[in-house]
C-alpha cells in the first residue's frame, strides 16, 4: 500500500491506489440505458471502476430543460449500491424528449473527509418505437409505367412525420422521394417514384432507421422501424393480366408470452396465405424474443380465367419484446445488537421470482440462470427499525425476460432490557412519599413507570409513590419501548412502611371574637381514622370550654390546646397552644331627646345604654358617666339641635362604647300678638305695623317679619328668611340679617358703639339703599360663602365714618358704592356695581379687588394704603391725591386709566384705552 507497481519488465511505473486514494477519484457512472417496462422506465448503468459510492442521484430532463432530481440509490456500508433505478412516474407526453443522467456522491474518508460529487453521466434518452405502414402495391404493372409507392411511419397509432426510405430489387429502381406534413393526426405519407427497366419482378422495401439520441434536442428520439416489403410483377406492354393488391393489417410489437393475429385480404378475392420467419408462427404463437417476419401472398389466377390476376405478396416485420420477471427481495428480521441475517441469494429464502409466461417454471435453468445481488443499508449496530433490502441484477440472466426489481424490508426488532427501582426507601413512614428513580439496562430515553400491588399500603400517582397505610409496600417498575428496546416489566420489589405521628390544630380560630360570644372548634388532623378530638383552655378568665363549645367570658387573649386520641395508624397527639384575641363587646350609649322653650337654659341631659351581654348591667360592668353636650345656648333660634354623646369618664373592662346623638328641640316663644309694637321673643309669624326693639330685648324671626318698619335702639335683631315691609333701622345693639331675608325699604346701620361682636348681613335683598355709618363693631356684608352669600341692593351702598373693619364680598349694587372717611380697614371684593365705585378720604387701609364696576372707579385722598387689583371697569379708573402708598395692578379699564398727585404709587399688568399720568407705564 502506498508503493509503486511495475507493469511488466521495462514498463512504466504508476502509483498504486489505496482505499482512500481510490475514494478521492470521482468518476460518473457510464453507459446509462433506459428500458420501458410495465411499472415505468428502468434506468441501468455501469458502476465506476474506482471510488466508493455512497449515493447515486438520478436526474430527469424534459425537452432539454434543467435536469431535476427524481430519486436516489444509497450505498451499503461504503460499497457500491445497485446500479438501476425505476422511474415510476415517467413523462409519457407524446413528442417530449426525456433524458436521464446519474451522478455519484462518495463516502467521506479520513484522508479527505470532504464529500465529493461526480459530473453527470452521459445521458440516456428515452426512445419511441415506430412501425411502417406500406401503401397497397399492385400485383403487376405493365411497361413502361410509370409507378409509385407510398408508406407512413407510425408511433402510437399516429403518423410521426419521419421520412420513410425505399429500396428496390429486380427490374426496377427508386426515383425521387418526398414526405407530406402531419396535421390533426393524419398525413405524414412518404412517397417515391419507381422506374421500370424490363419485365420480371420488382421487390419494394420500406424502412426508417430512427433518430439519434440527443438530450438537448427538442425532437423525440425514435427507434428504428422493422422493414416492410412487397413484390409486384412487371408485364410486357399490352399484357392482359390484371393487377391485384393485398390489404395486410399492420402488425404491432408483441411481448413474449402473448400471441398475435393475422388479417389480410386480396382485391381479387383470392385467398391470402401467410409464411413466417423468426421466433413466431403464422398461427400467432411466439417462441422467443427477436424480430418476426410475416409474408402475406395471393396467387395468380388459374389459366384461362377472366380477368386474369397476377400473383402478389407483402411482407411485415415486428419486434417481440422480453416479458418482465419481478425479482422481489424477501422481508427479513433481526434483533437489535445481533448479527444481520445473511443476504446470500437463495431462491424462496432471500428473494422470489414471479411473472413467468408460457408455463415456464422458476426451477428451469434454461429459462433463468444466475442469482440477483442483495444489499441493505443496515449494519449490526443499526438502531431498531425498518431498512431496505435492495435487489439488483447480480448474475441473473434470461433469454426471453427482462427484470423488474422490488426491494424488501429488513426489520431490526427491539432488544430486551431490564429495569428496577434503584432508590427504595429504608425508613418509609405512613403518610410520606417518594419519587422512584430507575436503573435501566437499555439505551434511549424510555417512559418509566411503577405500579403498586399493595394499594392499601402505597399508591402511585403522577410518578410518585404515596404511603397510605402501614405495612409492606410492593412495587413493580416498567419501561416503555424505545427505538432499540422493547417494553419491559421488572420484578416486584418491597419495603416496610412504618406508622406515623399525626398533628392536630384548630382550623377555624375566630378572627373577630367578641366578649359574650362563642364558637365551635373545627380541627385539622393529619392522621387517618376517626380519633376523638378535644380542647382545653389555659385562660379560663377569658374563654372556657364546655361540651366542645368555647365561650368568651372576658376580653383579652384566649389560649386553647387541641388533642386527639390514637387511631390504627397514628398515636394520641396533643397539638400546640393556639391563641387569639377576644375583643370587648360594644355598649351603645344614646343621648336621650330633650326640649325647652326659646330663651331658657338647657335641661340636664341623660343617656340610655344598650348591648349588655352575659347578664351584665351598668352597676356590674361600667363606671363613670358620659359627656352630653349641645351647641344650643339660651339665645339659639328655635329648631332642632344635636345632643352629642362622648366618652366622658366612662370606663369598662369588658366593653367599648359607641355613641349615638339625641335631639334638643328649641321651641318658639309663642304666636304673634294681634297688635303690638314691641318685639321680644322668637317668632315665625308676621307682626302688623311697625316694631321697636330696645334695651335687652331679643327680637328673632324665623320666617314671618313685620309689615311696617323695624327700629332697633338696643338689644338684638335676628331676621332669617323674614320680610320687613318698610325700613330697617339699627341705631344700637347687635344684628344678624339673612340669609333669604327681604327688606323692602332702606336698611340703615348707624351709631353703633364699639364692641367685640361681629354683625352680619347675608343673602338679603334690600329694596332701597344700604348705609353703614359711624359703626364701632365689625361687620360682614356678604362673605362669598354658602353660609353667608352676597346681598342684592336696589339703591346705593354707603360705608362712611366707620370705626370697625367692614368687609363687602359678592354683593350686587344697582346704584353706586361709596367707601369714605372710614378710620378702620375696608375690603371690597367680588362685588358687581352697576354705577360708580368711590374709595376716598379713608384713614384705614382699603382693598378693592375683583370687582365689576360698570361706571367709574375713583380712589382718591386716602391717608392709608389702598390696593386696586384685578377689577374690571366699564368707564374710567382714576387714582389721585393719595398720601399713603397706592397699588394699581392687573385691572381691565375700558376707558382711561389716570393716576396723579399720589405720594407713592406702584402697579403693572393693567389694560386701558389710554394710560395717563403716573399710570402711563402700568
Amino acid at each position: 500500500s502506498g508503493g509503486n507497481l511495475t507493469l511488466g519488465s521495462g514498463g512504466e511505473t504508476t502509483a498504486e491506489l489505496t482505499y482512500e486514494t481510490a475514494n478521492s477519484i470521482v468518476r460518473p457512472p457510464s453507459s446509462p440505458t433506459e428500458t420501458s417496462i410495465p411499472a415505468g422506465v428502468r434506468v441501468d448503468w455501469t458502476a465506476p471502476a474506482f471510488g466508493v459510492v455512497q449515493t447515486y442521484t438520478i436526474y430527469r430532463s424534459v425537452n432539454g430543460g434543467t435536469p431535476i432530481a427524481i430519486g436516489s440509490v444509497s450505498g451499503v456500508n461504503g460499497n457500491p449500491p445497485a446500479t438501476e433505478f425505476i422511474d415510476t412516474n415517467p413523462d409519457t407526453t407524446p413528442g417530449d424528449v426525456v433524458a436521464y443522467t446519474i451522478t455519484t456522491t462518495l463516502a467521506p474518508v479520513t484522508l479527505d473527509p470532504t464529500q465529493r460529487q461526480s459530473a453527470p453521466s452521459p445521458p440516456a434518452v428515452m426512445t419511441i418505437d415506430q412501425t411502417i405502414t406500406l401503401g397497397p402495391l399492385p400485383s403487376s404493372v405493365t411497361l413502361p409505367g410509370p409507378q409509385s409507392v407510398t408508406a407512413t411511419a407510425m408511433s402510437s397509432g399516429l403518423p410521426n412525420g419521419l421520412q420513410v426510405n425505399f429500396s428496390a430489387t429486380g427490374n426496377c429502381a427508386i426515383g425521387s422521394l418526398s414526405v407530406g406534413p402531419v396535421s390533426n393526426g393524419a398525413g405524414g405519407v412518404s412517397s417515391a417514384t419507381v422506374t421500370l427497366s424490363g419485365t420480371g419482378s420488382c421487390t419494394i422495401s420500406a424502412s426508417q432507421s430512427g433518430t439519434n439520441p440527443s438530450p438537448m434536442s427538442t425532437s423525440p428520439y425514435y427507434n428504428a422501424a422493422s422493414a416492410v416489403s412487397g413484390i409486384f410483377t412487371i408485364l410486357p406492354q399490352g399484357s392482359s393480366l390484371t393487377s391485384q393488391t393485398i390489404n395486410f393489417a399492420t402488425l404491432p410489437n408483441v411481448q413474449y408470452g402473448n400471441t398475435f393475429s393475422l388479417s389480410a385480404t386480396s382485391s381479387s378475392g383470392a385467398a391470402v396465405s401467410f409464411t413466417s420467419s423468426g421466433p413466431c408462427s403464422t398461427s400467432g404463437t411466439i417462441s422467443g424474443v427477436g424480430v418476426c417476419k410475416i409474408t402475406a401472398s395471393a396467387p395468380a389466377s388459374a389459366p384461362g380465367a377472366s380477368p386474369s390476376y397476377s400473383a402478389v405478396s407483402v411482407t411485415q416485420s415486428f419486434t417481440i419484446f422480453p416479458a418482465v420477471l419481478k425479482v422481489t427481495a424477501s422481508n427479513l428480521t433481526s434483533a437489535y445488537g445481533l448479527p444481520l441475517p445473511s443476504l446470500t441469494p437463495s431462491l424462496g429464502v432471500t428473494y422470489s421470482l414471479s411473472g413467468f409466461v408460457n408455463g415456464e417454471a422458476t426451477a428451469n435453468p434454461a429459462v433463468v440462470s444466475g442469482a440477483p445481488a442483495l444489499s441493505t443499508t443496515a449494519t449490526a449496530t443499526s438502531a431498531a427499525g425498518n431498512y431496505p433490502i435492495t435487489v439488483s441484477t447480480g448474475t441473473l440472466s434470461a433469454a426471453n425476460y427482462s427484470f423488474l426489481y422490488v426491494s424488501g424490508t429488513l426489520t431490526i426488532q427491539p432488544a430486551t432490557a431490564t429495569i428496577n427501582i434503584s432508590n427504595l426507601p429504608t425508613s418509609a413512614v405512613y403518610g410520606g412519599n417518594f419519587t422512584p428513580t430507575y436503573a435501566y439496562s437499555g439505551t434511549g430515553t424510555p417512559t418509566e413507570s411503577v405500579a403498586s400491588s399493595t394499594t392499601g399500603v402505597c399508591t402511585v400517582s403522577g410518578g410518585g409513590v404515596s404511603f397510605i397505610g402501614a405495612g409492606t409496600c410492593t412495587l413493580t417498575a416498567s419501561a416503555a419501548a424505545t427505538t432499540d428496546y422493547a417494553a419491559v416489566t421488572g420484578t416486584m420489589q418491597g419495603f416496610t412502611v412504618n406508622p406515623a405521628t399525626a398533628t392536630i390544630i384548630i382550623s377555624n380560630l375566630p378572627s373577630g371574637a367578641v366578649y359574650g360570644g362563642s364558637f365551635t372548634p373545627a380541627y385539622t388532623y393529619s392522621g387517618s381514622g376517626s380519633p376523638t378530638e378535644s380542647l382545653t383552655s389555659s385562660t379560663t378568665t377569658i374563654c372556657t370550654v364546655s361540651s366542645g363549645v368555647v365561650k368568651f367570658v372576658g376580653a383579652g387573649t384566649c389560649t386553647l390546646t387541641p388533642s386527639a386520641t390514637a387511631t390504627t395508624d397514628y398515636g394520641a397527639v396533643t397539638g400546640s397552644m393556639q391563641s387569639f384575641a377576644v375583643k370587648k363587646a360594644v355598649l351603645t350609649v344614646t343621648a336621650n331627646n330633650a326640649s325647652r322653650a326659646y330663651g331658657l337654659a338647657n335641661p340636664t341631659f341623660t343617656a340610655a345604654y344598650n348591648g349588655y351581654v352575659n347578664g351584665d348591667s351598668f352597676a356590674t360592668a361600667v363606671t363613670g358617666s358620659p359627656s352630653l353636650t349641645t351647641a344650643a345656648v339660651v339665645t339659639s333660634l328655635p329648631g332642632s339641635y344635636p345632643i352629642f354623646a362622648s366618652q366622658g369618664t366612662l370606663a369598662s373592662a369588658k366593653y367599648t362604647f359607641s355613641f349615638v346623638s339625641g335631639t334638643l328641640i328649641v321651641a318658639f316663644t309663642g304666636s304673634v300678638p294681634a297688635s303690638s309694637s314691641a318685639c321680644n321673643g322668637a317668632y315665625s309669624g308676621t307682626f302688623q305695623g311697625n316694631l321697636s326693639v330696645a334695651g335687652t330685648q331679643n327680637c328673632v324671626f324665623v320666617g314671618g317679619g313685620a309689615t311696617g318698619n323695624i327700629t332697633e335702639t338696643g338689644g338684638n335683631v335676628v331676621l332669617g328668611s323674614a320680610t320687613v315691609g318698610g325700613n330697617l333701622i339699627v341705631s344700637g345693639g347687635t344684628f344678624s340679617i339673612g340669609p333669604t331675608t327681604t327688606i323692602k325699604g332702606n336698611f340703615t346701620v348707624q351709631s353703633i358703639p364699639t364692641g367685640a361682636a361681629q354683625n352680619q348681613i347675608c343673602g338679603t335683598s334690600v329694596g332701597g339703599s344700604l348705609v353703614l355709618q359711624s359703626v364701632g363693631t365689625a361687620a360682614v356684608i356678604g362673605s362669598g360663602s354658602t353660609s353667608c352669600p352676597g346681598n342684592t341692593i336696589s339703591g346705593s351702598l354707603v360705608l362712611q365714618a366707620n370705626k370697625a373693619a367692614i368687609g363687602l364680598t359678592g354683593n350686587t349694587v344697582d346704584g353706586s358704592l361709596t367707601d369714605q372717611s372710614n378710620t378702620a380697614s375696608t375690603t371690597l371684593s367680588g362685588n358687581t356695581v352697576n354705577g360708580s365705585l368711590t374709595d376716598q378720604g379713608n384713614a384705614g387701609a382699603s382693598v378693592v379687588t375683583l370687582n365689576l364696576v360698570k361706571g367709574n372707579l375713583i380712589d382718591q385722598s386716602n391717608s392709608a394704603s389702598s390696593v386696586l387689583s384685578l377689577n374690571t371697569v366699564g368707564a374710567n379708573l382714576t387714582d389721585q391725591g393719595n398720601t399713603a402708598p397706592t397699588q394699581v395692578t392687573s385691572n381691565k379699564v375700558t376707558g382711561i386709566l389716570l393716576c396723579q398727585s399720589n405720594s407713592s404709587i406702584t402697579g403693572s399688568g393693567n389694560t386701558a384705552s389710554k394710560k395717563q399720568g403716573q399710570c402711563a407705564n402700568f
